[in-house]
């Protein structure tokens, strides 16, 4: 009998989006606002990303926060979301950066009342979660573990995250003021590719008895193998088409599985909607909407011709079931 050999098979993709509103973008910059407001992130990038990912034939995950969910217009485009067949997942409730150095119980607060609200307002009971600004901590796995979640995405491991905080604080409105964005030290030389979260300890997806100890997958993600440089959603724009996808080629033939994100923001015209001003809103945000969409078009077509792409919870699912 014909045994195809692993290699022969295509890696492995998942593409989720982080649906952070425009208010929530803001307040990472030291900007005010409410889930209220009007947000281009719901009118215009979801939107915009549901119709990419529909010419595609690509189903991702959508990371949301809680007190968005409660907003009765963006519910209902939520709700487009989940008919077009994507996963909706958790991004705490109130997008505080902070989520890493907070109390066990202000993290279980952020997490189960997110969770909360998704079952009331969209009837999902979401199986995986992310914390803002990647703050991949002990306290959130435990918290998700007792919880019944799948999987975490929120480690970035990545050796560049206080040369990102720094610009983060140089662009801020707040340059004083701490930035916890882009992960904690402590992870910048943790698993590049997925792990079961076995009690802290590292193990590979297909071992079984991990899985049964800490039914907790770990999703990271994505950087580059060597560098370990970011490679998603905006960084990813600043650097280039070119960088991305030779990023994603490395990415697949040694990890081979990749983890591609997009921000909600990415895709968001910056000459209409600042969150910032001056020089670190042209760099960072700048570009139109249509530019922008053009590039992760192209991204997520390249990602789909070169590997499988299936749904967060699925993949995962599979994996709960040995693989």
């Amino acid at each position: 009998m014909d045994r195809s050999n692993e290699t022969d098979r295509p890696p492995t993709a998942v593409i989720q989006v982080d649906v952070d509103g425009f208010w929530a973008v803001r307040r990472c910059y030291g900007r005010g606002g409410r889930p209220e407001d009007e947000d281009p992130v719901y009118r215009e990038a979801v939107p915009a990303l549901l119709e990419m990912f529909r010419g595609l034939g690509i189903s991702a995950t959508f990371f949301v926060v809680g007190a968005d969910v409660q907003v009765p217009w963006k519910r209902k485009i939520l709700e487009k979301v989940l008919d077009a067949g994507h996963e909706v997942a958790n991004h705490s409730f109130n997008h505080a950066l902070q989520m890493g150095q907070l109390e066990r119980k202000q993290v279980e607060s952020e997490i189960l009342d997110c969770q909360q609200a998704l079952i009331e307002v969209l009837q999902v009971q979401a199986r995986g979660f992310r914390a803002p600004g990647y703050s991949c901590s002990l306290p959130v796995l435990e918290v998700l573990e007792r919880n019944g979640f799948w999987y975490d995405a929120s480690l970035l491991p990545t050796r560049w995250g206080s040369v990102l905080r720094w610009i983060a604080r140089r662009i801020s409105v707040a340059p004083g003021s701490p930035v916890p964005q882009f992960g904690a030290r402590r992870n910048r030389k943790s698993g590049i590719g997925p792990f079961w979260t076995a009690g802290g300890a590292k193990s590979g997806p297909n071992e079984k008895l991990a899985c049964q100890i800490f039914p907790l997958m770990e999703v990271p993600v994505s950087v580059t193998p060597r560098l370990r440089f970011p490679m998603h959603g905006g960084i990813g724009f600043l650097l280039g088409k070119r960088y991305v996808m030779r990023a994603v080629g490395a990415i697949g033939r040694t990890v081979r599985f990749l983890n591609y994100v997009i921000h909600g923001m990415d895709v968001v015209d910056g000459q209409r909607w600042p969150v910032i001003s001056g020089w670190g809103q042209r760099w960072l945000f700048g570009g139109s909407g249509a530019t922008r969409l053009k590039f992760f078009t192209a991204v997520c077509s390249h990602i789909r011709e070169h590997f499988e792409v299936v749904r967060t919870d699925r993949w995962v699912e599979r994996m709960r079931k040995g693989g």
